[in-house]
């Protein structure tokens, strides 16, 4: 066993954003400073990335289509730590 076989992976953070560049401005510094980045634009997006892989972390945008920031919040607080 190597020692890369005890290194974690980065934290993952979970960007929420329906502006394109703001969503790709976030991911490219985040990236750069080293954390995995998943990316997605709404309340379904939010959904399925989390059940694939929580997020240490979700960097949410109030303004959503449909279901909004402060509601996704809420979910993510009922159903994850």
């Amino acid at each position: 066993m190597s020692s890369k076989d005890h290194i974690s992976p980065s934290p993952l953070i979970l960007v929420v954003e329906d502006d394109r560049f703001v969503r790709e401005l976030g991911e490219i510094y985040l990236a750069s400073e080293g954390y995995r980045v998943t990316s997605v634009t709404d309340g379904v997006g939010v959904r399925a990335a989390m059940s694939r892989e929580p997020a240490a972390l979700v960097l949410m945008d109030l303004k959503l289509p449909g279901e909004d920031g402060l509601s996704l919040t809420r979910y993510l607080r009922e159903h994850y730590d």
